[in-house]
């Protein structure tokens, strides 16, 4: 079978029985991907899609294609994102899945996805691309006879560059997994100097953490097959791969030598992403630029609308500054 991305549009595909669609819950069409499949396939489709009742996030119902040159369409609802912290890896991962176990029950061995969730949802792309071709390669070495061909439709260059060397790396074997458990001493000598406590769960989980009286500055943690690091408002998610794991002590290492400031966004207590740079890249301008960006014009209306202070939190390990952005700058 062939795992594959291409660019282009996924409603003019003819290379696949089904594609999937980025849906809401409601299933009743949308912007982005979601407006554009419904459009394609004419009126019949939301016709049909009225009888589904809506769908869950993460979960997967098909339709007929109607004008489009494909067999099905297989709608499912990624999470948005909030920051990384509210289960968006796992919703994420199961809408594959989904997908995926849909296609296999009614015998469709091609299909096609866009990138779900990295559209007006918020997902980065480069977070979402590691979950998306994890998941279907996790799948496909389960049901390894199933499918003839998956591809990810990419709308942009960007986006088509970050799936196909993800799968890339899958292809060439560099991903191999590793033994958390044994690498448990080593993350423990790494924050030894900052006296680490360390707390361990009965299913081979712990977690490092790294306390100034009460308040936590910072946790290594591993738990359902995954590192999470987290620093302040800022964490990341590392899956259990050689090269995840290198990154995580990079960004380890970079943490306790003060090189990283941790930003994030919130809007009347509601978290809508968070990321890290170089804290020689940063200025408060710098940093109030890069903020407004991940602030979609939706948030943005919402801030007005109901008179929401949008908040710019940056933090590293020994500061706490706030500054608030004012919506209409």
């Amino acid at each position: 079978m062939e795992i594959r991305a291409i660019q282009g549009d996924i409603t003019k595909q003819t290379d696949v029985e089904a594609i999937v669609n980025a849906a809401n819950e409601s299933l009743l069409g949308g912007g982005g991907v979601d407006g554009a499949i419904h459009y394609a396939a004419g009126p019949e489709l939301l016709k049909e899609c009225r009888t589904l009742g809506g769908c869950k996030i993460g979960e997967a119902k098909i339709t007929g294609a109607y004008n489009l040159p494909c067999k099905y369409i297989i709608h499912t609802v990624g999470p948005r994102w909030h920051g990384g912290n509210n289960r968006e890896s796992e919703l994420l991962t199961l809408c594959y899945k989904s997908c995926l176990e849909v296609a296999m029950q009614h015998g469709i061995r091609t299909i096609a996805f866009p990138s779900l969730s990295t559209g007006a949802f918020g997902y980065p792309v480069e977070q979402a691309n590691l979950v998306a071709v994890g998941a279907v390669y996790g799948f496909v070495e389960e049901y390894p006879d199933q499918f003839d061909l998956i591809e990810w439709v990419c709308f942009d260059k960007n986006t088509l560059k970050y799936y196909s060397n993800q799968i890339e790396l899958h292809k060439s074997g560099f991903y191999e997994e590793i033994d958390p458990v044994s690498k448990e001493p080593e993350l423990i000598a790494l924050l030894s100097e900052h006296n680490p406590e360390v707390h361990r769960s009965t299913d081979d989980g712990y977690s490092i953490i790294i306390k100034d009286g009460d308040e936590e500055h910072m946790y290594v943690d591993y738990n359902d097959g995954k590192f999470t690091l987290g620093l302040g408002c800022w964490h990341n998610h590392y899956n259990l791969y050689r090269k995840d794991y290198e990154n995580l002590l990079k960004d380890i290492e970079n943490i306790l030598n003060n090189s990283f400031v941790a930003v994030t966004i919130r809007c009347n207590g509601e978290w809508f992403g968070s990321w890290k740079m170089s804290v020689s890249e940063c200025s408060k301008k710098e940093l109030i630029i890069e903020a407004r960006k991940m602030m979609r014009k939706e948030l943005i209306e919402k801030a007005k609308k109901y008179g929401y202070q949008i908040e710019c939190e940056f933090l590293d390990k020994s500061k706490d500054l706030i500054y608030t952005i004012d919506p209409e700058i």
